[in-house]
């Protein structure tokens, strides 16, 4: 296992700020392959990490996933993931369990699948067609059952999400790093964010005070 540096808060600050300018930086992957049974493109490992890496680049970070295992007990073997700076700074981003099989093959299948899954949703890209339209126009219209008129939205959801927000930056070392993270994702203020927007930003904090925690522990 790799050892984290201790860092100080200057230092954490540092690599927040280089990580939120990467990762609005970073663009979703070409889909380079194709799945042979369902026809349909994704994006492999390799254009995925391609593209992490020039958005890490650029802000002198290094992006690592990492396995770790139990010998005894391969079942809860996962991958750490986080980055890392010239000067040995880190900051974890998530941990995914890797599902164990006996076959060497289809072990090596499923940690490819886990890497790509993970860095995928480290960094908010989509390595899947985005089909949906398509999906609609083909279907086949179909008798709509008369139900109660619902409500178009969840009454305060938008509120909630700015509460949230405003509760994970009170516990950044940090909390200017808001504000740069959300015109760097977005080019707006938090206040001009869609719904959407906010619940994004939120998970992102979310891993950032994970981070911060783990490396004060």
């Amino acid at each position: 296992m790799a050892t984290t540096k201790t860092n100080t808060t200057e230092a954490l600050q540092t690599i927040y700020a280089r990580f939120t300018r990467a990762w609005g930086k970073c663009k979703n992957p070409d889909l380079d392959g194709e799945n042979p049974h369902f026809r349909n493109k994704y994006a492999t490992l390799k254009e995925t990490l391609r593209v992490v890496r020039e958005a890490c680049k650029a802000e002198g970070l290094a992006y690592v996933q990492e396995f770790n295992y139990d010998p005894e007990e391969m079942t809860r073997a996962h991958l750490r993931s986080y980055v890392t700076n010239e000067a040995g700074d880190i900051l974890d981003l998530s941990v995914f369990p890797v599902q164990y099989v006996p076959n060497s093959q289809q072990f090596g299948s499923a940690l490819t699948y886990t890497k790509r899954q993970q860095a995928q949703t480290d960094w908010g890209i989509t390595g899947e067609p985005d089909d949906d339209a398509e999906a609609i126009a083909k279907a086949k219209p179909q008798a709509k059952p008369q139900a109660k008129p619902q409500p178009s939205s969840q009454p305060g959801k938008r509120e909630k999400l700015l509460d949230r927000i405003a509760e994970l930056q009170g516990q950044l070392a940090n909390p200017e790093l808001l504000n740069e993270m959300v015109h760097s994702m977005f080019g707006a203020g938090v206040a001009d964010l869609t719904e959407e927007q906010l619940l994004e930003t939120g998970k992102q904090l979310a891993l950032m005070v994970k981070g911060q925690n783990r490396e004060h522990k």
